[in-house]
């Protein structure tokens, strides 16, 4: 009689014949993923920190739309000095007030939890205009305005801005 082989339909006999992967086909395999994986994870990078700025100028768009709130209510913006000055770090008397509820959401999304700087220059009158300035925490190189001003007509902003490659660019319209 003969033993069962691979002719007559039985296990195989020869250790030739079971096959498995090749160290050469797991390195293929390996260098298409990491290969796969360096074109992803700059991508996923660039769109966690496009979402980390729209998030950034959304809560900004709410502090500009308080401001305008208060100026129609109190006929100016808060004073940059002296008596209803605007807190930067709390952002009274803006919060304090109703105006914006997302003074906390806002400032853990800014360097050092508040506003860099506020100015409300009087060119159109007394606190009749306002900047306010925020450093992104996430990005350090994000600077977003809030403005309403119009210096004797030559240069007028009004909403929310980045600053980028030295120009003023709309928020909505950056990214």
């Amino acid at each position: 009689m003969k033993p069962d082989g691979p002719e007559r339909g039985g296990p195989p006999q020869a250790r030739g014949d079971a096959r498995g992967f090749t160290i050469v086909e797991l390195l293929i395999v390996l260098l298409i993923v990491g290969l796969l994986a360096a074109i992803a994870i700059p991508i996923y990078q660039g769109a966690i920190a496009k979402a980390e700025r729209l998030a950034l100028a959304a809560d900004v768009r709410e502090l500009y739309s308080a401001f305008m709130r208060y100026h129609i209510d109190q006929g100016r913006f808060p004073a940059d000095t002296g008596a209803g000055v605007l807190n930067v770090a709390t952002l009274s008397p803006l919060a304090t007030a109703g105006y914006f509820s997302g003074a906390k959401a806002l400032n853990d999304k800014l360097d050092g939890n508040q506003l860099l700087f506020y100015w409300a220059p009087d060119w159109n009158g007394p606190d009749a205009d306002f900047i306010a300035i925020g450093r992104s925490a996430a990005q350090p190189d994000v600077l977003v305005y809030a403005m309403h001003y119009d210096i004797a007509g030559l240069v007028a902003y009004d909403g929310v801005y980045f600053l980028r490659g030295g120009q003023f660019v709309r928020a909505d319209e950056a990214y």
